[in-house]
């Protein structure tokens, strides 16, 4: 292709002594030439076979279009790293045969295109031909259609999704998820796919579900709620000024709040969730935010309230004065700025928040009600009249209860981020498990048993954007034992006098153990009061609430006292085992004397809180 253009310096006759001088750029121009037409080879088996149709245009870069500088739609730079900017090679496929000419700033090579198009084109059917993904082997082929080129996009987009995916630890699965069924304290999800070989024992996941408010209450012009047809009656002349979002309800701390006609979705006994927005302008005194409230004889009922040291509590009774539980923070919030408050309650577990972040934690009684029972916004009522020295002086704003859902810290503390009205419609949850058993496709659909923890529970609602992940610790999820534990306390005096000493088993307590990998245990402190001097005693975890079922879990005492006189004495007993179990199963807290001369046997919760724990052991 390329040709030398001067002639050589003849041996005869003698040259000008400058000859070689003037001759050797020539000489240099020779050499480049010769390298630039391996280079134009090389280009040329490259280049793809030609269509005729002048619509695209090869850069040698592998891209597709006019590149700047040509002057025309019919040429083409071909890019040179061997050569400076100044020195590239131009060919145009216009003239006829082949000629170089030079150029203050380029040395052109013109080639003779004779037949050739002066484009490349490419149909809805050609393909462009690329290295394979590990850079070795077979080719592949990618349509260069829109399409396809579209297609190339989305492969890119998904190659960074995985990325992504890779470095959180989950894995988003595109079937369709949806709800099964409840077996307490687990849910059962469906999964119209087989995904056996992707989910197992132990596998985390997540997913998306909406959950409704059950009232609430914006307080921006009156105590009109928003959500829900509550009867609502003012006690004096409440007001609503500027608040947390737009106006809230405003109390003098002396002779108003707001009274609420009773009503079932008032009275929650499972899963609830009670939110709201307090500002003080008051302190040193108790101030009753919230009630669904009685205590004609005994406590019954919930309430949420400041207390006179400034920090939040909140009471469950349920009609016994010795079983009604109240937890309190120590964050001080009656200090003229606004606090997000939040109680959720699920399988007898309290949570209470104090802006996004939980402050304390414990488990109670489920909540009962009296016939008359008093719901009222701002102030104390237990029997019938409002009780002095606990009216609201402050703001209350944005008050909400989900009767049937306990709220997650994830989504309280996200709420309280976002800093956003709590608005009318249904909050997005994004829920958590741990699966505890996979069942085989059957039918179209893979059914998964998960444990969804203290902090969710499967409900009968649409699921979008199901992840899964098989790490230990996938980003965002919480893996405290205490958020995947089942947990029973009893804080009373548990006496049986008199004991058979056969031994006789004798039971107060138990634990609904999931199905699946837990480690179960539990700690009594154990009470007796005998007149012989070696008794013998035992405590069990059992499935009988009568009988001993697992020595293993057993714990054995003996007692040798240097006298027959009558004594007492108080021990503690504890012990711990993995199960797993491939159904639920209801455990018992055993005790039983195995010998004569045991005036009474008790389990002494009020010295110590009597605890049945189970530990999701695939954490």
């Amino acid at each position: 292709m390329t040709t030398n253009y001067h002639t050589s310096i003849p041996t005869s006759p003698a040259q000008p002594a400058n000859a070689e001088t003037v001759n050797s750029p020539l000489s240099e121009l020779d050499t480049e030439l010769v390298a630039q037409d391996g280079r134009i080879t090389v280009l040329e088996g490259d280049m793809p076979v030609l269509s005729g149709v002048a619509s695209e245009y090869y850069d040698g870069l592998g891209g597709f279009s006019v590149p700047s500088g040509t002057g025309s739609t019919n040429g083409h730079i071909i890019q040179d790293e061997g050569v400076d900017q100044t020195q590239r090679v131009k060919l145009n496929f216009t003239g006829v045969g082949v000629s170089v000419v030079d150029t203050p700033s380029a040395t052109e090579v013109q080639i003779n295109g004779g037949g050739v198009a002066a484009s490349i084109a490419f149909t809805a059917t050609d393909k462009l031909l690329g290295r394979s993904s590990s850079g070795a082997g077979a080719g592949e082929e990618i349509p260069l259609t829109a399409a396809g080129r579209a297609l190339i996009a989305a492969l890119d987009a998904k190659s960074q999704r995985t990325l992504l995916e890779l470095v959180d630890g989950w894995l988003q699965d595109t079937n369709t998820w949806s709800y099964s069924s409840v077996d307490s304290p687990t849910g059962i999800l469906s999964v119209n796919a087989d995904v056996t070989a992707l989910i197992g024992k132990g596998t985390k996941i997540k997913y998306n579900q909406s959950q409704a408010l059950t009232y609430y209450w914006t307080f921006d012009a009156s105590s009109a709620a928003s959500v829900g047809s509550p009867t609502m009656a003012n006690i004096g002349t409440p007001t609503y000024a500027a608040g947390k979002y737009s106006n809230a309800l405003t109390l003098n701390g002396s002779n108003q709040a707001l009274s609420i006609t009773d009503a079932a979705d008032l009275k929650p006994t499972g899963e609830f969730t009670l939110g709201l927005w307090y500002k003080s302008a008051g302190t040193g005194v108790a101030q009753m935010l919230f009630q669904s409230y009685s205590d004609n004889t005994n406590a019954n009922g919930i309430h949420l309230e400041v207390t006179a040291a400034n920090v939040l509590t909140f009471g469950v009774g349920n009609n016994s004065a010795a079983d009604s539980t109240t937890l309190t923070g120590t964050t001080v919030i009656a200090d003229g700025s606004w606090h997000y408050l939040v109680v959720a309650y699920r399988n007898n577990l309290i949570q209470i928040y104090v802006d996004g972040v939980l402050e304390v934690s414990g488990y109670t009684e489920t909540p009962t009600y009296a016939a008359t029972n008093y719901v009222q916004i701002g102030v104390r009522n237990v029997a019938g009249s409002n009780v002095a020295a606990t009216w609201v002086n402050g703001q209350i704003d944005d008050l909400f209860l989900i009767n049937g859902y306990a709220l997650d810290e994830g989504t309280v503390n996200a709420k309280y981020i976002a800093a956003t009205a709590q608005g009318t419609g249904s909050i997005t949850i994004t829920k958590q498990a741990i699966v505890t058993a996979v069942g085989v496709y059957s039918g179209g659909a893979t059914l998964i048993t998960a444990y969804h923890g203290t902090d969710f529970t499967l409900a009968n609602s649409t699921i979008s954007s199901p992840y899964y992940s098989n790490e230990k610790t996938p980003r965002g999820f919480n893996t405290s034992p205490n958020k995947w534990s089942v947990i029973v306390t009893d804080v009373q005096n548990r006496i049986q006098s008199s004991p058979a000493t056969t031994p006789t088993y004798y039971n107060w307590t138990s634990i609904v153990v999931p199905i699946g990998a837990w480690r179960v245990s539990y700690r009594m402190i154990v009470g007796i009061t005998a007149t012989a001097s070696s008794l013998s005693y035992y405590g069990t975890l059992s499935t009988s609430a009568s009988a001993e079922s697992d020595p293993e879990i057993t714990t054995f005492l003996r007692n040798n006292y240097p006298s027959s006189a009558s004594y007492g004495m108080d021990f503690v007993m504890t012990h711990e085992k993995v199960y797993e179990l491939r159904a639920k199963s209801t455990r018992y807290l055993n005790i039983a004397a195995n010998t004569a001369g045991a005036g009474a046997i008790s389990i002494r919760g009020d010295l110590g809180k009597t605890i049945i724990k189970a530990v999701c052991a695939y954490l």
